[in-house]
């Protein structure tokens, strides 16, 4: 008896876990960047509704499962005991050479079409209805705003449909950024795009190289303190 109930619950997790990967969801994302992040995505099936919310140092999370809903609210977690010690201007000037060394070593061609092919099989699985990004980024090494520029009218070049709006910020270093998608998908098909992505030997190849490049960063900063 204890068995026949056991595989019956069993049965019903299953069939309630392929009808949520096989049932369409509608999504949502409107997020923005300037100064501090702000962000509200609803995620909306037959079975459940999914909103999460920050705005500033505040995220709201509500879901609601057969019209019974779930909140919960949070702020965001502070260290305790402050921040670490400051770095110097040197000291954070060699370590971002370095890191910006190390980036450059992943951004090859065949890594860059990679990742893209990827993203544009992505944005065919999600079916967007609405899709749009927009910002002005400036660093402080005109050389990385001049290789942004190249990369952006390349895209640009390659994929004419895509609605990226940038601007190049020469006089100040700033991030700012906007953007907002909508659409449907089937979870099923997604993760099955995804698993293939993370399974390629070049992406295996590419996870490798940010691994090495982690723990070569966390060796430099140990020495360093």
């Amino acid at each position: 008896m204890f068995f026949t109930v056991l595989y019956f619950v069993a049965g019903v997790l299953a069939l309630v876990a392929a009808l949520l990967l096989f049932l369409p969801l509608s999504y949502s994302l409107s997020a923005a960047y300037k100064e501090a992040p702000a962000y509200l995505m609803c995620v909306d099936s037959p079975l459940f509704r999914f909103v999460k919310e920050r705005r500033g140092e505040e995220i709201k999370t509500r879901l609601v499962i057969m019209g019974l809903p779930l909140e919960k609210k949070l702020g965001k977690k502070r260290r305790p005991g402050g921040r670490g010690k400051k770095k110097s201007h040197e000291d954070r000037a060699l370590a971002k050479s370095r890191w910006l060394l190390q980036v450059r070593a992943l951004l090859t061609r065949g890594n860059v079409n990679h990742v893209w092919r990827f993203v544009a099989k992505l944005l065919a699985t999600v079916k967007p209805r609405h899709l749009m990004l927009k910002g002005r980024v400036g660093l402080d090494e005109p050389e990385l705003n001049a290789w942004l520029l190249a990369v952006y009218y390349a895209l640009k070049s390659l994929y004419a449909e895509i609605p990226l709006q940038w601007e190049p910020v020469w006089d100040d270093e700033c991030v700012e950024l906007e953007g907002a998608v909508e659409g449907s998908l089937i979870p099923a098909i997604l993760l099955f795009r995804l698993a293939l992505f993370m399974a390629s030997r070049k992406t295996i190849r590419i996870l490798r190289e940010i691994y090495r490049i982690r723990r070569r960063r966390k060796k430099v900063a140990a020495v360093a303190t």
